[in-house]
């Protein structure tokens, strides 16, 4: 289920109507109804203010297919632990400035490596 699947779903099961919504987080009807029909997505600020405004977890918003930043963390962690040239490029990776961390990507696109 996409977000604003989730979001319609949450707000119309509260009988709140996009511009009341819009009120109370502070973003126009407009921005309402591009977020459910799935136009726009939200930053993950905005998340956190729909599930502040409706009492649920930040998970429980985000689309099914994002991985939440507990389950990254863990598949970092047991891909660190069990790949020594893995945790060595991590580590050197910490000590890079911006520019230099720019570069790594340029190599990494050419080598045609993609970020899950």
């Amino acid at each position: 289920m996409t977000f604003g699947e989730k979001l319609r779903n949450l707000r119309q099961s509260r009988f709140i109507s996009q511009q009341k919504l819009a009120d109370a987080i502070g973003l126009s009807q407009a921005a309402i109804a591009s977020y459910e029909t799935g136009v726009r997505e939200p930053a993950f600020s905005v998340i956190e203010k729909f599930a502040k405004y409706f009492n649920v977890p930040f998970s429980s918003l985000t689309p099914s297919n994002i991985e939440s930043d507990d389950d990254f963390l863990i598949r970092l962690s047991e891909s660190l632990q069990t790949n020594p040239k893995l945790k060595d490029l991590f580590k050197i990776s910490m000590t890079l400035d911006n520019d230099k961390i720019d570069t790594l990507l340029v190599v990494a696109k050419s080598l045609d490596i993609k970020a899950e």
